[in-house]
């Protein structure tokens, strides 16, 4: 408004120098007429003083609140002078008398005077209208302007930033990860142990997982805690921030230095290659069966095609085909639960079940794989919870932070009192466990279910009974081989794009830069390993299951996780933060339950290991 400031400021000054000179221009040498009558030392012609100082006021309080620049307007102002305009327009106002001056004048001078003074005074009425009128729709437009700019903003804050996932949706990632290729090896162990042992190993292998779970959840929003205090460090530098996001890795190097995280790097891609070897030995053995070709040649001919679809597909259509095979397994199993319920004498067939049981092979042993370690690989959802975490607490504990920014309120301390940023995402971890419980329980339900399908309908005597399933009358074979198809083709689709690019990243960082032909050396990297280590032969399915749910699979999502926050909430109690300022325990039972997932999972890889070394040595 610096335009309008001028215009007040020059009217202001009009009225106190120009109008006594104008008027006293005007009055004959006799007239009796003097400054002190304008200025104020005595009535004259009526009210018109009072008004003009009236006036004179509002203009001084126009340029009070709107005088922080008047330069630009006094360079670039046009307008005329308001008493010269008033002055041509009505050049017979002159000899006029005022109707607000009440009875006129006989003398001509002061007649002359009053005429004047109305004209000073209608310029500055006029003029200080239009100042307010100006005034009043420049506000209008400037609030208008700030909402629209806030709205605007509000759109791109929305647009980088989504809101945080929803309980259901989290769940159902949990229970998308857990569903994969190897639950057709289900059958597998279930078949020689009977029902009993095999259900009680999924319950017993589902509360781990869940309960190390919550100790991830746990561990994540302590490695918040750290990063929040370290940022709030007077010798805080942003470039050196490097941790990254909230992935297993980004916690494990948190709590225990670099070179772990470097280990747990490794563990990843061993579990992805025995994951997709996994595939490749099982679709090889199927394709055998069906097909009658080699199974060295159902190993490469099937990786090979899956593989160039993968590569060469537009990303939409490998969506597309991934989402049909998600399909085709549900409905693959939907049919076989129908099948397994009318087809065959269904009530023998659960007596059977139920009575077969080998209690002792839920135990580690050298005559046999240990069944504990495949069960917790086929249950298994921890690659989805750094997601899960990022997506329900970090994005909630930004928005609440960014929401307290934009009030203006007091940010705490290091060492200050509890701000609600720690209680706000104390419930969004709460959210995350709940979602993380529903999500595991459907995978604990499906197994509990293709456990009893498969004891009632499979020969104990069978050596592989997803091919022994597949020979029986097409009531069964059928929803089992879409139920193995679907399995095996979304496992591999989703775990060759994910280990090429990881691939990708290795290769280029350590060459230093990316081209097309290092890229095509990943993928054939990717697809050639898994595809060697499957012509061992179809016997190495079960143990590397074992191996992959022994030590990646507990080393990663059932040990880290418990023992990081263990050690970060130890060494938060050293540096003397308050337990207010600290991520609240997220597992049941506090650092008892926390000491006993660590000890089971200890237990887990060092019997595993054990086991191995027994099976070596005998051989």
């Amino acid at each position: 408004f610096d335009n309008l400031s001028i215009k007040a400021t020059m009217l202001r000054t009009t009225t106190l120098l120009l109008g006594p000179a104008v008027v006293l221009a005007w009055s004959p040498p006799s007239s009796q007429l003097t400054y002190s009558h304008i200025s104020g030392a005595r009535p004259v012609g009526g009210g018109c003083r009072h008004r003009i100082a009236e006036n004179t006021k509002k203009a001084s309080a126009l340029h009070a609140s709107h005088s922080s620049s008047f330069g630009s307007r006094l360079a670039s102002s046009t307008r005329g002078n308001p008493i010269s305009r008033l002055l041509n327009k009505s050049p017979n106002r002159r000899n006029k008398p005022s109707k607000r001056d009440g009875v006129p004048n006989t003398r001509s001078s002061l007649n002359k005077a009053s005429a004047l003074r109305n004209i000073v005074e209608d310029g500055l009425d006029l003029e200080i209208d239009e100042i307010e009128a100006e005034l009043r729709m420049k506000k209008a437009i400037s609030i208008r302007l700030t909402k629209i700019k806030d709205a605007q903003d509000d759109v791109r804050e929305k647009s980088r930033e989504p809101p945080p996932m929803k309980v259901k949706d989290a769940a159902s990632i949990i229970a998308g990860t857990a569903i994969g290729g190897g639950f057709l090896a289900l059958p597998s162990v279930t078949s020689p142990i009977g029902y009993g042992p095999t259900a009680l190993g999924l319950v017993a292998s589902w509360g781990f997982l869940l309960l190390s779970a919550f100790a991830f959840i746990e561990a994540a929003g302590l490695v918040s805690d750290a990063r929040s205090r370290k940022e709030k460090s007077p010798t805080y530098k942003q470039e050196e921030d490097t941790e990254g996001g909230l992935a297993i890795s980004s916690i494990i190097r948190e709590a225990f230095g670099k070179r772990w995280g470097i280990v747990s790097g490794l563990a990843f891609i061993a579990q992805m290659i025995a994951v997709m070897t996994i595939q490749v030995v099982k679709g090889a053995a199927i394709t055998s069966q069906l097909t009658g070709m080699p199974y060295a040649m159902g190993c490469i001919i099937p990786s090979v095609i899956a593989a160039s679809f993968v590569f060469l597909a537009r990303p939409e259509v490998v969506e597309s085909a991934n989402t049909s095979l998600t399909g085709m397994m549900i409905g693959g199993f939907a049919l076989l639960c129908v099948a397994a319920a009318t087809v065959g004498n269904a009530g023998a067939a659960s007596a059977t079940c139920f009575a077969r049981a080998d209690w002792a092979s839920l135990l580690p042993t050298s005559k046999a794989t240990w069944s504990i370690p495949v069960l917790m690989k086929l249950l298994a959802w921890g690659e989805a919870m750094p997601l899960l975490t990022e997506r329900i607490v970090e994005t909630t504990s930004k928005s609440s932070s960014r929401g307290k920014s934009d009030n203006n309120e007091e940010e705490t301390t290091i060492n200050g009192v509890a701000d609600d940023t720690i209680a706000i995402r104390a419930e969004a971890q709460k959210d995350a466990k709940t979602a993380t419980a529903l999500g595991a329980f459907v995978p604990l339900s499906l197994c509990l279910l293709w456990a009893a399908i498969s004891t009632a309908l499979v020969d104990p005597a069978s050596p592989d009974p997803i091919t022994f399933l597949l020979s029986t009358a097409p009531a069964i074979s059928v929803p089992v081989g879409l139920l193995s198809v679907g399995a095996i083709g979304t496992t591999l689709l989703a775990s060759f794009l994910a280990m090429s690019h990881f691939a990708s990243d290795v290769i280029c960082t350590f060459v230093g830069f990316c081209d097309l032909k290092w890229m095509n050396v990943a993928r054939l990297l990717t697809v050639a390993l898994p595809c060697v280590l499957a012509l061992a032969g179809p016997g190495l399915y079960l143990p590397l299951l074992a191996f992959s749910g022994a030590y990646p699979t507990t080393l990663l999502y059932g040990l880290a996780p418990p023992l990081a926050a263990l050690v970060l909430r130890h060494r938060a109690k050293k540096e003397g933060v308050d337990k207010s300022q600290l991520t609240p325990s997220m597992v049941p039972g506090g650092k008892p339950t926390i000491l006993l997932l660590i000890t089971t999972a200890l237990a887990i890889v060092g019997s595993c290991t054990g086991q191995a070394l027994m099976s070596v040595l005998k051989a």
